[in-house]
C-alpha cells in the first residue's frame, strides 16, 4: 500500500512538472510570435514615418514654386500681359491641386503613425507580459518544488522568498493591465474626439479644387493692390 501510494505521488510530481515545462514551452511560442508582431510594427512605422517625411518635403518644393510663379504671374498683369498670366494661372492650379492632395495624404500619413505607434506600444507591452508572464511561472515552479520538497529552515526561508516574490509578480500583472486599460480608454477618447478630421480624411467635407478662374481673381487681387499701394 504504502508502494502504490509513493508511485501515485510520483506519478502526481512528474505530471505537475509536465504541465510546467509545456507551460513554459508555450510562454516561450508566446515571446517568439511578440517579437515577431513587434518587429513588424516597427517596421511598418519607420515606412510610414519616412514616407511622411518625403511627403513634406514635396509639399515644401511645390510651395515655393507657386510662391515664384505667383510673383511672375502678378508681374505680367502689371504689365498688361493678361493672356500670359492667364496661362500661369492653369500651372498654379494645378500645382495647388497638387499641393491639396498631397496635404490630404500628409493628414492620412498622421493618422497612420499615430495607430502604428498604439500599434508598436501593444506589441511592447505584449512582450514585456510575457517576461512577466514567464517569471510568474518560473516563480510558481520554485514555490511547488520548495513545497514538495524536504522540511527544513532553509527550505521554509526560501519558500517564504519565493511567495512573496511571486505575490509581487502578481501585483505588477494586476499594475500593468490597469495601465493597459486605461491607455485604451484614452486612445479610444482621442478617436471620438477627432471624427471631424477621420471624415475629412475620408474624403467627407474636402475642399473642392482650385480653378485657373480663381487663380487669376487672386492673382489679379494683388497685382490691383500692389499698383493701390504704389
Amino acid at each position: 500500500m504504502f508502494k502504490a501510494m509513493m508511485t501515485l505521488i510520483r506519478g502526481q510530481k512528474a505530471s505537475k512538472a509536465l504541465a510546467a515545462r509545456r507551460a513554459l514551452s508555450l510562454l516561450d511560442q508566446q515571446k517568439r510570435d511578440a517579437a515577431i508582431s513587434l518587429d513588424l510594427a516597427q517596421r511598418a512605422l519607420a515606412a510610414a514615418i519616412a514616407s511622411d517625411q518625403a511627403q513634406a518635403k514635396r509639399i515644401v518644393t511645390i510651395e515655393r514654386r507657386i510662391a515664384g510663379l505667383e510673383i511672375r504671374a502678378t508681374a505680367a498683369l502689371q504689365s498688361g500681359r493678361a493672356a500670359l498670366a492667364s496661362q500661369v494661372a492653369a500651372t498654379i492650379a494645378a500645382l495647388e491641386a497638387v499641393r491639396m492632395s498631397g496635404c490630404e495624404a500628409h493628414k492620412a500619413f498622421a493618422m497612420e503613425i499615430g495607430r502604428l505607434k498604439r500599434d508598436v506600444a501593444a506589441a511592447e507591452g505584449r512582450l514585456a507580459d510575457w517576461e512577466r508572464d514567464r517569471r510568474i511561472a518560473r516563480a510558481t515552479e520554485t514555490v511547488r518544488h520548495l513545497r514538495n520538497g524536504p522540511a527544513g529552515p532553509a527550505t521554509d526561508n526560501a519558500l517564504a522568498e519565493a511567495e512573496a516574490t511571486l505575490a509581487r509578480l502578481h501585483a505588477r500583472q494586476a499594475e500593468s493591465e490597469a495601465a493597459a486599460s486605461a491607455r485604451d480608454a484614452l486612445n479610444n477618447a482621442a478617436l471620438s474626439t477627432n471624427i471631424a478630421g477621420v471624415l475629412a480624411a475620408a474624403g467627407f467635407g474636402a475642399k473642392p479644387r482650385p480653378s485657373a478662374d480663381d487663380v487669376l481673381i487672386r492673382l489679379k487681387t494683388k497685382a490691383a493692390a500692389v499698383r493701390m499701394a504704389g
